[in-house]
């Protein structure tokens, strides 16, 4: 028998009857849903590892997917190498996003699509067993410890399949609202537009909210309960609230395919989302990591591989924004056919203090920690002692990213963070500027600016004050021009806004980079601003009625591509 692969259809093997034959024998090797869902502990545990299947599709479980190519579109990371699509996406003048037949990164553009899909019928599909009527955990003799049960695991199945479905919304154009109700059917269901499914996931994380409700023998989650990593992440009953509406502010905010979009975010929303979510943490969600068991973040061992040649380096274009020596402006106004890396000076602590290489080089990693908090600070940074390597001249530099290498050193066991407050605090900051907020964003930013040593943003300011410093303030912002000339001034608070949460979220988040610079304005111009439904996805369907038109390419210049950049990168 031949089974259409819908992702949203044929997710699970518990969720397909195995074809049987004519001797209707039937084949336990092989069980059906009720079968797998037959006690409520395994109803649970699909449920609980729901958010295990969203962590491995986009951040943590392979190299060939969309967050290897968006980090190095949206100038997160330089890689000039084949490999998972990370070199074609890097280059300047940008090239399309390829959807043809067997193209090149075919497999990484498909996989987050089809597992995120994946991850939402699995949790829609435990949602309806929980929903059913007589479904118990415990039994009659306890009801409301019952009742609270069933309510802690409504609320995370809502909360996978929006978290799932708010990712598919922020990368591509199209996807499907998975749902309880349209379970146990191969035939497809139709694809909507990215904006109506955001809408559609929005409202499945304010249903999980309103299921964190009753209390009693709901929360705390613990250890043992390995929904967030292994051993799991403990969790009170508020901070699950609160990583729900961290999911609600990101959302929010990251959908947004150009500046006209993000101007137009409903950002009343994101500051109380992104503020309920800072409430409810003192530290960032870290999730405990353990790749045995399933939880990883595979890209740091490619970033960390053979000393990071070839697989990684920062932009100079970015880092440059730090310097308060000159070189940078220098370095804006070098054809790029002579352009050499620099040595970053900077007052900033993320990066390497020292005047010469050498001196920057001997600058150590700092304590043995794989998270920095207010209190204590790392080097994020290092000025690479191995052979430099050669990408596009507005990449080259001498430095790599180092905050996550005792991660790397641990063989990736240990906690890592997938969300941050500083990203939450960027967020709200944001919505502040934005609202003419002034003084309350700049007590934001400063949280992570000043420990960082740069010096406060006053009071007072507004959106065309440029931050202190005067030739040595950070970041000093660049624009490019036609004519091949560039000039640099202090940013304002916004760039002030920016620069931090590039600084505090690299590496932390799916695409986080790449939506952020989409939303700005400041991803290099025609770069793509989507991905087309893959079309593995689309020849599927042309077997069921109405079949969905198929999209070859975005970007480059074409459809999808970004029309401008606020500091002129891509100019021709």
């Amino acid at each position: 028998m031949r089974t259409l692969r819908y992702v949203v259809a044929g997710a699970m093997a518990l969720g397909l009857a195995a074809c049987s034959d004519t001797l209707d024998v039937a084949n336990t090797d092989n069980p059906d849903r009720s079968r797998a869902l037959a006690r409520p502990s395994d109803v649970e545990a699909l449920i609980g590892s729901c958010y295990q299947g969203i962590h491995s599709s986009n951040l943590g479980g392979a190299n060939d997917d969309i967050e290897t190519q968006a980090i190095t579109m949206g100038l997160e990371s330089f890689s000039n190498l084949a490999n998972f699509g990370m070199g074609p996406r890097a280059l300047i003048p940008r090239s399309s996003i390829d959807n043809s037949r067997n193209n090149a990164a075919n497999v990484g553009n498909y996989r987050d699509f089809l597992n995120l899909h994946r991850a939402a019928r699995q949790a829609a599909v435990g949602l309806q067993a929980v929903s059913a009527p007589g479904f118990a955990f415990f039994t009659l003799a306890a009801p409301a410890t019952n009742a609270s049960a069933i309510a802690r695991a409504k609320s995370m199945a809502y909360f996978c399949i929006g978290a799932a479905l708010g990712d598919v919304a922020m990368i591509y154009d199209q996807g499907t609202a998975v749902s309880a109700a349209n379970n146990g059917t191969l035939a497809p269901e139709p694809l909507i537009p990215f904006d109506s499914l955001m809408r559609y996931a929005l409202a499945n994380l304010d249903s999980a909210f309103v299921y964190t409700t009753p209390a009693a023998n709901s929360f705390p989650l613990t250890s043992s309960q390995n929904w967030f990593g292994s051993p799991g992440l403990a969790m009170t009953q508020a901070q699950f609230r609160g990583l729900i509406q961290g999911y609600k502010a990101r959302l929010f905010a990251g959908v947004a395919r150009t500046p006209a979009d993000r101007a137009a975010v409903n950002w009343d929303s994101v500051l109380n989302d992104a503020s309920g979510m800072v409430a409810n943490w003192t530290t960032d969600v870290n999730i405990p990591m353990s790749p045995s068991n399933g939880w990883d973040i595979v890209w740091i061992s490619q970033m960390y591989a053979s000393n990071q040649n070839a697989w990684h380096m920062m932009w100079q274009f970015v880092i440059g924004m730090a310097d308060t020596s000159g070189a940078y402006a220098t370095w804006l106004n070098t054809a790029n056919t002579s352009k050499t890396s620099f040595l970053v000076q900077t007052p900033d602590r993320r990066f390497p203090a020292g005047a010469t290489r050498a001196a920057q080089q001997a600058v150590g990693q700092g304590p043995p920690a794989v998270m920095p908090t207010v209190s204590g600070q790392l080097v994020y940074f290092r000025n690479r002692s191995a052979a430099d390597w050669a990408g596009d001249p507005y990449a080259n530099s001498m430095y790599d990213h180092e905050r996550f290498a005792a991660y790397f050193n641990s063989s990736r066991i240990g906690p890592y963070p997938v969300m941050t407050l500083a990203e939450m605090r960027m967020l709200a900051a944001e919505a502040d500027i934005r609202k003419g907020l002034f003084d309350a964003a700049a007590a934001l930013i400063n949280v992570s600016r000043t420990n960082a040593g740069l010096p406060v943003l006053p009071n007072g300011m507004t959106a065309l004050t440029p931050v202190p410093g005067g030739s040595a303030c950070v970041p000093r912002v660049p624009l490019l021009t036609a004519a091949a000339t560039a000039t640099t001034s202090c940013g304002t608070m916004l760039e002030a806004m920016k620069w931090e949460k590039r600084m505090e979220t690299e590496f932390t988040g799916p695409y986080m980079w790449y939506t952020d610079g989409r939303g700005w304005g400041d991803l290099p111009i025609n770069t793509g601003l989507q991905w087309p439904v893959p079309y593995q996805e689309i020849d599927t369907r042309q077997t069921s009625p109405n079949p969905p038109p198929y999209v070859l390419s975005y970007g480059g210049g074409g459809p999808n591509s970004a029309a401008t950049n606020t500091y002129g990168l891509g100019l021709p």
